[in-house]
């Protein structure tokens, strides 16, 4: 999955682009918070896990694996 993936998909669950700093963005929503990293090609699936689970609380569990 691409990062534009991952960002759009928090944009549409209602996450908000709290700050950028250089290929690092952080996203927020309720109490929830994480980094997404834009580089080229896919996120790897570890770090992928990790901004799941960053988010699982607020959007719950699989969010990003749902289909819209």
């Amino acid at each position: 999955m691409k990062a534009r993936e991952v960002r759009n998909r928090l944009i549409a669950l209602g996450a908000t682009e709290t700050q950028a700093k250089g290929s690092h963005r952080k996203y927020e929503f309720g109490g929830c918070l994480t980094v997404v990293t834009f580089h080229p090609g896919d996120i790897p699936p570890g770090t992928l896990r990790s901004i799941e689970r960053d988010m699982a609380r607020c959007f719950g569990p699989d969010w990003l694996r749902r289909s819209r």
